[in-house]
């Protein structure tokens, strides 16, 4: 059985992973220089909001809509620099794919940030799909792909995963 401590710290290196492989997506710009592809900001209200991160603010709140809202927001907003677009994603740590797991936080997630995305690291890979696309396919999601994001980057960055996994 893992511990809280455990699973907290396998979700940071997740995040810390997720984060690391798309700052270090580059693309060539117009002079022929690397750029990042990604702006990659925090944005979980620990990090945003982190008087609100407080025990006591969260106990004494349960049921509040807008502590709700603010206590499920995704950990990043990240910008596409060549597409201009925003999205918010939340990151999860997880053994394996568990469709049950991935819909049980699609469907918190789905109340506030319905337009958010869910990327899942797990030792057999990285997994990316939207909140609207895992509650309607019931958990299934799609495996990471992005034309900048090589399966070699990826698979660089798996192996990091898995040495702090064991």
């Amino acid at each position: 059985m893992i511990t809280f401590t455990e699973a907290l710290v396998k979700g940071k290196i997740a995040e810390t992973i997720f984060e690391q492989m798309l700052r270090n997506t580059k693309f060539k710009n117009k002079k022929g220089e690397n750029e990042s592809v990604f702006t990659v900001l925090h944005f979980g209200y620990e990090h945003v909001l982190p008087e609100l991160a407080k025990d006591r603010y969260i106990r004494e709140k349960e049921g509040n809509i807008v502590l709700d809202a603010i206590r499920t927001a995704p950990d990043f907003a990240v910008v596409n620099n060549q597409t201009k677009e925003v999205s918010l994603i939340e990151v999860k740590y997880r053994f394996k794919h568990d469709e049950h797991f991935v819909l049980e936080i699609a469907k918190k997630m789905e109340k506030s940030w319905i337009t958010a995305k869910l990327f899942l690291a797990t030792p057999d890979g990285f997994f990316f799909d939207d909140i609207k696309s895992i509650i309607k396919n019931k958990g299934k999601m799609e495996r990471l792909f992005h034309p900048n994001i090589s399966k070699e980057m990826q698979q660089k960055y798996l192996k990091l995963l898995i040495k702090y996994e064991n």
